[in-house]
């Protein structure tokens, strides 16, 4: 559902720029992750949207609650979180001290490996599934930001991309048996 008249204020563009789900909702936002804060932002949205909407609940898009189940159903001990925007790498998130210094020590064998810069002020988001890996599950977890600073990436970019991020699963798997 494209909201009315974005179609026609972005014209051909709206496929490029549109970050949600197709029932508008911004699935970085739709976890169980302090998720009543999630979209307190000036380009937040309070209804279905192309960016920023957070949904009515958390796990209210069909897909995040997918992902939440998968993940809560697994027996994981690292969950990478791959995003498109801006070669950075989110590790902190939460109170656990114990799950953040993990997180931490394998965000910095990943940015070591890949030659993304480390997040080291915190990230301010909520309600991603790193957020919530994090803080509900007690599991490390990693949101990685491959490509330049704009989405969609153009193929151009791909070259670049996977020599920095084709060794990130086997140092990942070194890390975990380590």
């Amino acid at each position: 559902v494209i909201p009315e008249g974005f179609r026609n204020k972005y014209g051909s563009r709206y496929a490029s720029i549109w970050k949600a789900n197709a029932l508008g909702t911004d699935l970085n936002m739709n976890f169980d992750a302090e998720w009543e804060k999630a979209g307190n932002t000036s380009t937040a949205s309070k209804t279905p949207a192309y960016l920023g909407y957070k949904g009515t609940a958390p796990e209210s898009a069909a897909e995040s609650k997918a992902i939440a189940e998968y993940v809560r159903n697994g027996n994981f001990d690292l969950v990478l979180c791959y995003h498109t925007h801006g070669s950075v790498i989110y590790w902190n998130y939460g109170n656990d001290k114990k799950v953040i210094n993990k997180s931490c020590d394998i965000a910095r064998r990943v940015a070591a490996e890949s030659g993304y810069v480390l997040d080291e002020q915190g990230s301010t988001s909520v309600a991603g599934l790193k957020d919530y890996v994090m803080s509900k599950l007690k599991i490390p977890s990693l949101t990685i930001e491959f490509g330049s600073e704009s989405s969609p990436l153009n193929i151009r970019d791909f070259d670049n991309i996977w020599v920095r991020t084709k060794n990130i699963l086997a140092v990942s798997a070194i890390w975990l048996v380590g």
